[in-house]
């Protein structure tokens, strides 16, 4: 097996990057361009369902009140209920365990 010369490579890399590399009339052709459209797609959200909304407008609430009690920022009420709610939850998926990491490392710097 051969050994690569990075510098090589990354010579040659920068000679095709320098041959590419628009002229100053091109530039103003690329600048005097119309650009590409691109298809419009559309937009779809968890949140348009009624229920839904109502629902995490109902949870936020709750937890505003449970602040306001116990002189807590909504900020560190969300955060105790979120790492509660995912430390009891089965099977986390990778992203949910990033998240309970998150969680824990902003509550910790809470402290």
């Amino acid at each position: 097996m051969a050994k690569k010369n990075t510098l090589q490579d990354l010579n040659a890399f920068l000679k095709h990057q320098q041959q590419e590399t628009p002229s100053a009339s091109n530039e103003q052709e690329f600048l005097k361009s119309k650009g590409t459209v691109l298809a419009k797609v559309e937009k779809k959200s968890q949140w348009q369902d009624p229920k839904l909304k109502a629902a995490a407008a109902q949870l936020a609430s709750q937890l505003q009140a449970i602040a306001d009690a116990q002189k807590l920022s909504g900020y560190q009420v969300l955060l105790a209920a979120s790492i509660q709610f995912l430390e009891e939850k089965e099977d986390l998926k990778a992203a949910e365990v990033m998240l309970l990491n998150t969680l824990l490392y902003l509550q910790h710097n809470e402290r």
